[in-house]
């Protein structure tokens, strides 16, 4: 028995609150009364879905747990927490695996490895769970909801293109087949972004451009009026497809026109021969105000240089003005705001969460994108590095944005300096590809 993503939800709030109700339940095939239970109680039912829901219960109470050790550790002991809680992870990616190796057919096993593969995407457990995925439920309708969870957490990444490509193979339910589509193009698109950074990759950038646009151009003509949570697949389509088309690293910047959070009108153009760190954001979001330190510095740290850090605020406008009044935000943002993600320009920029940056150089061109990390709303702050040490990934986020912030006003500077348009120079804000 598979539970539908709502019923999933229901029968949590029932373990995790102990409710004295019954929850109603929608199983394939099937209505059924599920009553309240304590997933860790002796004598509990141990069917398929039951052992599911109470592995899921499990693991984000040590998930949770996990986190504040990590927080609490003192400096010498973070990186021991954090490894602890890696292997946590892994350890209940090998309870669900042992779920489906015993239950090999029944459904509930499905959402079983989609939790594998969307919280531990580049591990042998995360393999594990895409090849049994491919191998025993390819052609099964309920990976809708895989799908949807890989999304969910941000991983559209290379441990889950050949479950995508599968599915777009030998998957015949369209539902499942547009979300795969764009799941996949989603990943092309990052992969795009990176080989078209690289001098040496034009010849794979152009396919892997190639390769999306179609994908997309797809899910639009054969798929336009199934939802995808708050938008049909068309408009998650066509903004897909616009931020490969105009919003890729080599792109000129679309323009931005608008007000600002006085209400006074306000340009992207305007700040041409700067650097633009271009940032997305929302005082409600918990992890756009953790970055507000790390902003402060930078502008003051860039103050006399050609640079410019410009916002896209999605608060209220009463919101935004008191934030940046207490916070001493001296920047300047777009009003944009009165929805969760933000209003027309964050929706033209396909802005799906907070924070998003793109940083472009003094032509206007976008040079680097950063988009919100899978972990952002975790209550840890810490995270291992590249050389295994215990960082700050906010902090990490800020020295990414800086190296590269450092980089391009040099570029700049020395532009300037010269009075020469440097090698490559692109066309004016707006301009298309």
């Amino acid at each position: 028995m598979k539970l539908n993503r709502m019923g999933v939800l229901t029968a949590l709030l029932v373990v995790v609150a102990g409710i004295g109700l019954f929850a109603r339940t929608r199983i394939p095939g099937h209505d059924v009364q599920v009553p309240p239970f304590d997933p860790l109680q002796a004598g509990t039912p141990q069917t398929p879905t039951w052992t599911y829901i109470s592995l899921l219960a499990r693991s984000k109470e040590a998930d949770t747990r996990a986190a504040e050790a990590i927080e609490a550790a003192g400096v010498d002991r973070k990186g021991i927490e954090i490894v602890r809680r890696r292997e946590l992870r892994r350890e209940f990616a090998d309870r669900f695996l042992d779920l489906a190796r015993t239950h090999p057919k029944d459904p509930a096993v499905i959402d079983a490895l989609g939790w594998v593969v969307a919280n531990c995407p580049d591990s042998p457990q995360g393999a594990a769970a895409v090849d049994r995925l491919i191998r025993d439920w390819i052609e099964s309708e309920h990976l809708t909801a895989v799908c949807e969870q890989i999304v969910a957490v941000g991983l559209a990444n290379g441990a889950s293109e050949p479950l995508f490509r599968e599915i777009l193979r030998r998957n015949s339910h369209p539902d499942v087949r547009a979300r795969a589509s764009l799941n996949l193009a989603r990943h092309l698109r990052n992969r795009y972004d990176q080989a078209s950074s690289d001098p040496t990759s034009s010849g794979r950038a152009d396919a892997l451009f190639g390769e999306a646009e179609a994908l997309l151009e797809e899910v639009i003509e054969k798929n336009g009026e199934r939802r995808h949570g708050r938008q049909s697949m068309a408009e998650a389509a066509e903004a897909e497809l616009f931020e490969l088309r105009r919003l890729c690293v080599g792109d000129v910047a679309p323009e931005i026109e608008g007000e600002d959070l006085e209400g006074r009108p306000m340009r992207l153009g305007d700040y041409r021969g700067q650097v633009v760190v271009l940032e997305f954001w929302g005082h409600w979001c918990s992890v756009c105000r953790w970055m507000y330190p790390h902003e402060r510095m930078l502008v003051k740290r860039m103050r006399g240089r050609p640079f410019a850090l410009l916002g896209v605020n999605s608060d209220t406008p009463d919101m935004a003005g008191q934030a940046a009044a207490k916070e001493d935000l001296g920047w300047k943002s777009w009003r944009d705001g009165g929805q969760v993600y933000g209003g027309r320009i964050a929706r033209t920029w396909n802005v799906q969460a907070l924070p998003t940056t793109y940083i472009l150089d003094h032509r206007g061109v976008i040079r680097h994108k950063i988009e919100p990390r899978a972990d952002g709303h975790d209550p840890a702050h810490q995270i291992l590095d590249d050389r295994d040490q215990a960082r700050d990934k906010w902090q990490l986020r800020a020295e990414e944005i800086s190296a590269v912030v450092d980089r391009l006003v040099k570029e700049a500077e020395a532009a300037r300096a010269s009075s020469r348009p440097i090698p490559g120079s692109a066309p004016q804000i707006g301009a298309t590809r």
